[in-house]
């Protein structure tokens, strides 16, 4: 498994990104974090039911 503290901190910076850089990105960029947003949750929701 992944170590909890990594991920964490993996998960903050990618969130923060996500927030910050949605309004400057063109509509093909927002679509691609879409698709990244439900991933990364997917797979918090995986790591903190069986982690």
């Amino acid at each position: 498994m992944v170590n909890l503290g990594i991920f964490a901190v993996a998960f903050i910076v990618i969130l923060v990104v996500i927030i910050v850089g949605r309004n400057r990105l063109p509509r093909w960029a927002r679509f691609t974090l879409m698709m990244a947003e439900v991933i990364i949750m997917f797979f918090a929701i995986v790591f903190v039911i069986f982690g």
